[in-house]
């Protein structure tokens, strides 16, 4: 429900790998749990949170969203496995 890391693209590679099932679903069980945890804990806090703080919280996470939307326009798009050009050698 978070699309932070895109499990279906790691699954994908996992797939194309030669790793057995059973290190697959450990190492995924372990990545996950800490932001299962995470979730599980906000969503609990949620449920206490006054009228105002929450719309404190929901203010403060729209803007972090719209930073992060902004940023990425303006940043030059990553592409994986190129490397920077070579700085000319000075000196000897």
């Amino acid at each position: 429900m978070i699309p932070i890391v895109a499990f279906n693209l790691i699954n994908y590679a996992v797939g194309l790998a030669r790793i057995s099932w059973w290190t697959f679903t450990w190492t995924t069980g372990l990545g996950i749990l800490p932001m299962t945890l995470l979730m599980v804990v906000l969503g609990d806090r949620l449920a206490s949170v006054s009228g105002e703080a929450g719309l404190v919280v929901l203010a403060g996470v729209l803007l972090a969203w719209l930073a992060v939307k902004l940023l990425r326009k303006r940043l030059p798009p990553h592409r994986p496995g190129r490397r920077s050009p070579a700085r000319p050698r000075s000196g000897s």
